[in-house]
């Protein structure tokens, strides 16, 4: 994905949307979909309305990457990962 903010500090995320607009024939009711990459503030919330307003009811997540290069194998199995999530009701 292309990480240039340019002059107006404001990250494309056209990337991110063409992915899942392509996606979108795939996913399922009540699935959840994990972001597992670094993005820029923000990028979850606008995919998140994009799904939305698609009609796909499902979870999007966000998993930050947190692997050293060079140690991946080890620090998959060693490394707690952190997900974090959108969700419209409270305790879902």
């Amino acid at each position: 994905m292309q990480r240039d903010c340019g002059a107006v500090k404001k990250p494309p995320i056209s990337g991110y949307e063409k992915f899942f607009v392509s996606i979108m024939p795939y996913p399922v009711h009540g699935q959840y979909l994990i972001l597992r990459s670094t993005v820029y503030p923000g990028t979850a919330e606008k995919i998140n309305e994009l799904l939305k307003e698609s009609g796909l009811q499902v979870y999007l997540t966000f998993c930050p990457e947190r692997i050293a290069e060079g140690k991946a194998l080890e620090e998959l199995e060693n490394l707690p990962q952190i997900v974090s999530g959108i969700v419209s009701k409270p305790g879902i």
